[in-house]
């Protein structure tokens, strides 16, 4: 039993192999064998018996009838399906056995029509060719009758010629190229059989007739149009005019005639047009000039510098010229038409002038130049012959970006005209009481001027207009940088008209201190508006370019390389020239605030000077016994205004706490040195007869060698270097430059021994008055000293003293009518 079961299993898979390999079917690849499982009902090794005992085993009564109802109701299923499958296969085999006995028939009767049809092919094969035979001879005459009459009608369009040539001049309008066309097919033949009477006298005929028509053919007409005259050009060539002549001519007609054209619409710089009626005319100007101008460089070039003669199929005729006059061609060509572009683009310059003149209205004339150049953008911009002789789309594009940089200079020179006439014009007629206020006003009219009025006027243009203008489309990099070039020169201009004003600056008058108020004012520029003008600049212009540049990255796909996607490189490149731009700024107004100062104390210093020179007298004695001369109570009242306007503009301190002449540390009526810790109060009160009489500054004792060294290290600092931005600073420097002219001026002079004890009273005093105005003391000190050793270096007498004046500093300070001392 068991053996019949292989038995039966091998032939089942043998029938199987077969069927597979008749029907094409590739055989599975073997995979893995899964054990068996006897018990699985689904499985190939199922045994019932095994099946039924597991299943008594495990189920109870009701599991049993359950699963006895589910395999019924299976079988029945699979019965039912197997006989649709059985009917299926059965009809199948039926239409499959029909059509099997269908092609056998249809068989049989092919054979039999392909046999008649072979033999129907030799039949039409053989009478073919017995019918090329018979035909053969008359092939031969027909072809040659054939030849004679195409002979005979050429003879007769010769015999005709003179007749049709003359018919050509006579038709309204005269059909000149015709009568050349006809002219040049017969000229050859004509030629070759002049000898024969007949054809001799046609000739004749034909070019009386032809000499008539080249008197008529003009290419100087000014009047007739490009396109006419372009046609006579190549009429002229086919009647074998020298070509050389025929271009000379040529480019003149063209230079007169489109001269002609510029002239008629130029708009005049007096116009009493309207804006439509000077942009109809440059419209018309645009149309008629650009055209004709192409007309001309498309015309000369194909007829006299084309040298692929294969390439010029709708072109007759052309002028067969060496390599030497072809250049000579080519140069007369690009000197014409340069001639007439530059006059044409100074046309379309002028007229942008005009209207930025003509129209009261900002916004009309920027519309109204905007609509001008338009027209020339749109014709320019389809005329592709024109560039490769001139690039004139270069050059509109050019006077474009011109345009639109004077229209940003503007707007940003009106921001800075607004700024000063608001704020610091007046400042030099009337002081104002609240500088700091007026600083933060200017800055915060500069951030309003650029967030409502400077950069949705930049957007428009770099975001809106540039768009309607063709030729900048692909250009925008060059806006973008006008753009950022109009905000670097707006840093730039403020700057410059600060440095001018400084410049201005005498040291005969009191300096204002505007100075001080625009270094005050450059200093917030430094430290945050301009950081923030630049951030909505950057943010407003460049935030679409980012976007795209975004959007774009984000559909990249992971796998391809992380490399940034801009829409322009360019604009992208611009964006960093102008963060680039914000450090530059802000170092240049840096270096501005110290230029400003150093000039304001410079200034200042040499004024307090002019006011000493200008009270000073050749004796210091004053009249007046233990008063501090004259002169010095001109230079401390001058000095004092200086330190109130110190103290008003500069709203800031880093140094001392007091430093104003009002906070001085003295007052008329209650003075308590102590209270003040002032060394040289402490030192005057402290001085004792070590002072001792000498005759020589530098005689051997131990009190001068140690005065002596300490100078030789403090004359080598700078006494009056960068000035910083804090009022005792300023203050320190301009006492410096005061006492340095002061040791210089009296130099000019000879002194007694009352002078010297009148310079020391003075030093003393200075040295009280003006200890809160000094940074170094030990500097402040040394130049007092040489002040006083200048004087001393020219007294006549010797055995100098020197003097301590500690009982009467005070009353001295208490006596001088200064009203914040």
């Amino acid at each position: 039993m068991e053996n019949e079961r292989l038995i039966n299993r091998k032939n089942k898979e043998k029938a199987r192999g077969l069927l597979k390999s008749y029907y094409g079917i590739q055989e599975q690849p073997k995979v893995k064998k899964v054990p068996r499982n006897p018990s699985d009902i689904n499985s190939l090794a199922f045994d019932s018996n095994q099946y039924i005992k597991k299943v008594k085993k495990e189920y109870n009564m009701k599991a049993l009838l359950r699963e006895n109802n589910k395999l019924s109701s299976e079988t029945k299923q699979l019965d039912s399906e197997m006989k649709g499958l059985i009917y299926d296969n059965y009809r199948k085999f039926i239409n499959a056995n029909d059509s099997i006995q269908n092609m056998r028939k249809e068989i049989d009767n092919i054979d039999t029509e392909m046999n008649n049809l072979f033999d129907k092919v030799k039949n039409i094969t053989k009478t073919s060719s017995e019918i090329n035979n018979s035909l053969e001879t008359s092939r031969e005459k027909i072809h040659k009758l054939n030849s004679i009459n195409l002979l005979l009608k050429k003879l007769q369009f010769i015999l005709e010629l003179p007749a049709r040539l003359s018919h050509c001049i006579d038709q309204n309008p005269p059909q000149y190229s015709q009568a050349v066309f006809y002219y040049s097919k017969t000229e050859k033949l004509l030629k070759k059989y002049k000898d024969i009477s007949g054809f001799s006298k046609i000739d004749e005929e034909c070019q009386e007739i032809m000499k008539e028509i080249s008197k008529k053919i003009k290419i100087n007409d000014t009047a007739k149009p490009m396109k006419e005259s372009s046609v006579n050009v190549g009429l002229l060539i086919g009647l074998h005019f020298p070509p050389i002549q025929i271009y000379k001519e040529y480019s003149s007609y063209a230079l007169i005639r489109l001269k002609e054209i510029l002239d008629e619409n130029q708009i005049k710089e007096s116009t009493d047009e309207s804006n439509e009626e000077q942009l109809k005319k440059i419209n018309t100007l645009n149309e008629k000039f650009l055209n004709e101008l192409n007309i001309f460089i498309v015309s000369y070039t194909n007829y006299f510098l084309e040298k692929d003669k294969k390439a010029l199929s709708n072109v007759l005729y052309y002028a067969n010229l060496n390599d030497e006059e072809r250049m000579e061609a080519n140069k007369k060509l690009k000197d014409v038409v340069n001639e007439l572009c530059n006059r044409y683009l100074s046309i379309i310059n002028r007229s942008i002038q005009t209207s930025q003149k003509n129209n009261k209205l900002k916004e009309d004339a920027y519309n109204h130049s905007l609509a001008l150049l338009k027209s020339s953008h749109s014709q320019i911009n389809v005329l592709e012959d024109i560039q490769k002789i001139t690039p004139l789309n270069e050059k509109i594009i050019k006077i474009t970006v011109e345009w639109i940089s004077n229209i940003i200079e503007d707007l940003f020179n009106n921001c800075i005209d607004g700024l000063y006439e608001k704020y610091y014009n007046e400042i030099d007629k009337s002081y104002s009481n609240n500088f700091e206020a007026l600083i933060l006003k200017s800055e915060e009219f500069l951030v309003n001027e650029f967030t409502k009025t400077i950069i949705p006027k930049l957007n428009m243009i770099a975001k809106q207009d540039i768009k309607s203008l063709d030729l900048l489309s692909n250009n925008k990099d060059l806006v973008y940088s006008k753009l950022n070039n109009g905000l670097k020169n707006f840093w730039s201009n403020i700057f410059d008209r600060m440095m001018k004003y400084s410049e201005k600056l005498s040291y005969r008058t009191k300096v204002s201190p505007k100075l001080l108020l625009l270094a005050q004012f450059l200093d917030r520029l430094r430290i945050n508006t301009i950081n923030s003008i630049y951030n909505i600049y950057i943010q407003e212009l460049y935030k679409d370019n980012e976007e795209i540049n975004n959007n774009k990255n984000q559909e990249a796909s992971p796998a391809s390389p992380i490399t940034p996607i801009s829409p322009n490189n360019d604009i992208f490149n611009k964006e960093k020239e102008a963060l680039s731009d914000i450090s530059i700024n802000i170092v240049d107004c840096q270096k501005l605030i110290q230029t400003l100062l150093n000039r304001y104390t410079q200034v200042s210093g040499n004024n307090l000077i002019y006011v000493a020179k200008n009270s000073f007298n050749q004796k210091l004695q004053n009249n007046k016994l233990d008063q501090i001369s004259s002169y010095w109570i001109s230079v401390l009242k001058q000095y004092e205004m200086y330190c109130i306007d110190i103290n008003k503009v500069l709203y800031a301190n880093v140094n001392k706490s007091s430093d104003t002449l009002s906070e001085s540390s003295f007052n008329k009526n209650k003075m308590t040195p102590t209270q003040y810790n002032n060394p040289y109060l402490l030192q005057n009160s402290a001085a004792t007869g070590s002072y001792s009489s000498f005759t020589n500054p530098y005689i051997n004792n131990d009190q001068n060698l140690m005065s002596n060294i300490d100078r030789l290290f403090t004359e080598r600092i700078e006494y009056y270097g960068n000035v910083e931005l804090n009022r005792v600073n300023i203050k320190t420097n301009i006492i410096n430059i005061l006492l340095k002219g002061i040791i210089e001026y009296v130099r000019l002079f000879s002194f007694t021994k009352e002078d010297y004890y009148q310079i020391q009273l003075d030093t003393e005093v200075l040295k009280v008055m003006l200890w809160d105005f000094v940074e170094d003391s030990k500097i402040f000190e040394n130049i007092l000293e040489d002040l006083k050793t200048s004087v001393r270096g020219r007294c006549s007498e010797e055995n100098l003293k020197k003097e301590s004046f500690e009982d009467k500093i005070q009353n001295i300070i208490s006596s001088i009518e200064i009203k914040n001392f």
